[in-house]
């Protein structure tokens, strides 16, 4: 009978206290685990480009094809060219495939396509496996699709973005796709875009890059 428990007012001041403690920590502990999650997403975008990369150099002809690819269809303001693209949560019979146009046109109709193609298709799952790594820190149809592309330089660069619906695409150095400026991508390899960097969270539009 001595023991009368807590009051109504002790109660208060605690839910006041447990209330102040998790507005003050729980938006810094979503900070940490969304920087932990693009950590993630730059790494996989690591091992992507690199393998990419080593896929079209081991076959000269596909080399070949990007060189002329990127001579031939990049100039003043198409920056990078999407050679291909995925959104790795939804089923892709070839989730990274290259554009018709990547072939000089002379090879065009004889066969050399579906052959670069499919050589491209078996060294990519060669290096991946049959899944692709899937985005972390991402937003449905804004945040969630893979983009690999290539520059005049004939350099490949990973990014990521949403909103891609074919190759024939291409990415503004500030990120924006030509013809829709509300668009927005990021690139992760070789270098990490800094407005990626600066993200606390996914965006909620295409034009949204400062959330």
């Amino acid at each position: 009978m001595k023991n009368k428990g807590f009051s109504l007012v002790e109660l208060i001041i605690v839910i006041a206290i447990m209330a102040i403690l998790s507005a003050a920590i729980v938006p810094a502990l979503i900070r940490y685990i969304n920087k932990a999650k693009k950590a993630d997403d730059i790494a996989a975008a690591d091992s992507i480009g690199t393998m990419f990369q080593a896929a079209i150099t081991e076959d000269e002809f596909l080399y070949e094809c990007m060189n002329y690819y990127a001579a031939d269809t990049i100039s003043d303001g198409r920056d990078y060219r999407v050679v291909a693209y995925c959104n790795p949560e939804a089923q892709f019979q070839a989730p990274f495939h290259l554009p018709a146009q990547m072939i000089p046109a002379p090879l065009q109709n004889s066969g050399k396509y579906a052959d670069a193609a499919a050589s491209l298709q078996a060294k990519m799952s060669d290096y991946l496996g049959s899944d692709v790594a899937p985005l972390k820190f991402k937003r449905q149809r804004y945040l969630d699709q893979w983009v690999i592309c290539i520059d005049k330089k004939s350099k490949i660069s990973v990014w990521v973005g949403g909103g891609i619906g074919d190759s024939n695409a291409w990415i503004m150095t500030d990120g924006t796709v030509h013809g829709n400026s509300h668009k927005q991508f990021y690139q992760l390899w070789p270098t990490v875009d800094s407005k990626y960097k600066l993200m606390n969270n996914p965006p909620n539009s295409w034009a949204d890059g400062s959330t």
